[in-house]
């Protein structure tokens, strides 16, 4: 019995935290604008090819890194095939050009998963976070 529902039991608990950590990134991005805007500082989202770990955020005035790192409880993939590097405009509160996020329960990229999220930033900077079923 345990060797026939054992698989489907993790699956459907990967996919559970995969989708509570999507809720934090979404919680992070939405931070981290709101104090863009507030502070009227620039940033850009370090685009990285391939499924990772963490997303990266480089501030401006002054300059720093924030990293959000979701220790393996989810992978994040950029939804481009292109080299591009998001960035934040507080003088008219937008994301040039407008990104999205796939996250996977696995960094296989040799993998036939489906993503179980996908996390938008619009070019007006709305943050949603839609599930794939």
């Amino acid at each position: 019995v345990l060797t026939t529902f054992l698989p489907y039991y993790m699956e459907g608990r990967n996919r559970q935290i995969a989708l509570r950590e999507a809720e934090n990134i979404t919680r992070w991005f939405q931070q981290n604008l709101i104090k863009a805007c507030i502070e009227r500082r620039p940033f850009w989202i370090k685009y990285y090819s391939g499924r990772r770990d963490f997303i990266r955020i480089l501030w401006f005035n002054p300059s720093r890194n924030e990293t959000y790192d979701t220790r393996g409880r989810c992978w994040v993939k950029f939804d481009s095939k292109a080299s591009i590097t998001p960035a934040y405009t507080p003088a008219w509160h937008t994301m040039t050009p407008a990104v999205t996020f796939n996250i996977y329960t696995t960094d296989d990229k040799n993998s036939t998963e489906r993503p179980v999220a996908r996390i938008t930033i619009s070019g007006y900077c709305l943050v949603t976070l839609h599930e794939v079923q």
